[in-house]
């Protein structure tokens, strides 16, 4: 099993990827479900930051850009 750090940097890093290819819903549910996969990373994600992240996704889907949705991302600790 990978590590908390390693396994929250690469679930951000397949996030990253699916806003880079304009997959924005993708890029909140796969964030979600790769981090409840793991049990140093489960409950990372509440239903309220998860809106926020959707919310953002349907802001870039819309084209109002992505930076909100990657700011999200990203700022998982």
């Amino acid at each position: 099993m990978k590590r908390r750090e390693e396994h929250l940097s690469w679930a951000k890093q397949r996030a990253l990827i699916c806003v880079d290819t304009g997959d924005f819903t993708c890029a909140v549910a796969g964030l979600r479900l790769d981090l409840a996969e793991n049990p140093l990373t489960k409950g990372v994600i509440s239903s309220e930051h998860a809106m926020r992240g959707y919310k953002a996704a349907m802001d870039a889907a819309l084209g109002r850009g992505s930076q909100a949705l990657t700011e999200w991302v990203e700022g998982f600790r």
